[in-house]
């Protein structure tokens, strides 16, 4: 008995270590949050992030706004309202995936990269965080606190 109370507190640590977080899952907790955009069935779909998590949905901050600019055909206006921050400029806001979100992205706060499965077209990925001052979005604005960047391959990088 001693020998299996010393090993469940390693296995867990081994899943929590940053090195489980590189290989896959959820860890974005270096942002505030974060909205992946996705083609899912052959819609625009929105995913939020926190720090281990992430949501079907769309929800932001209202501390900054602006035209995100155009991203793979779409164009796109940030904080249509916290709530619904990404919106198809002049329309509705993006709507949320359908699924488990764990399952169609990775997100890796330590090299700002988020990655799509196969089943899913990675568009844009944006996050929010203080330190971010002036980072350009995809149509050459500035926003303060957000990178954003355009997916390519079905992964994106960020850059703040």
């Amino acid at each position: 008995m001693g020998g299996v109370a010393w090993t469940a507190p390693l296995i867990i640590e081994s899943i929590a270590s940053p090195a489980g977080a590189i290989s896959g899952g959820i860890s974005f907790g270096a942002y505030s949050y974060g909205i992946v955009l996705l083609i899912q069935n052959g819609s625009l779909c929105a995913i939020t992030l926190g720090a281990n998590s992430c949501t079907n949905g769309n929800s932001g901050s209202n501390d900054t706004s602006g035209v995100v600019g155009t991203c793979h055909g779409f164009t796109l206006d940030y904080n249509t309202s916290a709530s619904q921050a990404i919106a198809i400029q002049g329309g509705a806001a993006v709507p949320p995936c359908t699924g488990s979100c764990s399952t169609l992205i990775t997100a890796n706060d330590s090299t700002g990269k988020v990655t799509a499965d196969g089943t899913v077209t990675l568009v844009l990925v944006l996050a929010h965080k203080g330190s971010c001052q002036t980072n350009n979005t995809p149509g050459g604005a500035q926003i303060n606190h957000l990178s954003i960047v355009c997916a390519s391959s079905n992964t994106a990088t960020l850059t703040c």
